[in-house]
């Protein structure tokens, strides 16, 4: 079953009295034959972990980490962004997402990633489409 996915991007600003202001949007539509989430729960003890791909064709990929638990010791909750570092195709450079989140256009074989959080869990959250 083919569905279409769209991408929205804006940025905005925020001022002093916290009024928001939208500064620049973009928005792209992809046909999708196979959309596709992958999550898993990683810690720094974890390592390198697979994501496990599936053998499908996709336009997009969107990788987002959260705190899958609060943690008082570094005030985050539940939810917040989370760092994680992840490996493409291979190529044993690491690409490091301080705030959790990348999105691209384009095909991928192979994703690992990691963590240096020790504390609790992060939950990775993989779209394909």
């Amino acid at each position: 079953m083919s569905e279409t996915h769209r991408l929205i991007i804006k940025l905005k600003k925020r001022d002093g009295s916290s009024t928001e202001t939208e500064l620049e949007s973009f928005e792209k539509e992809f046909p999708v034959l196979e959309p596709q989430k992958l999550t898993k729960r990683i810690n720094q003890a974890d390592g390198l972990v697979d994501m496990n791909l599936p053998d499908v064709p996709f336009q997009y990929v969107l990788i987002r980490a959260t705190y899958a638990e609060d943690d008082g010791a570094i005030g985050v909750v539940k939810g917040d962004p989370a760092p994680i570092k992840c490996r493409f195709d291979g190529i044993v450079t690491d690409k490091v997402l301080p705030e959790g989140i990348d999105v691209w256009t384009g095909d991928l074989a192979q994703l690992q990633i990691a963590t240096d959080y020790a504390t609790n869990k992060i939950l990775v959250e993989v779209y394909l489409g």
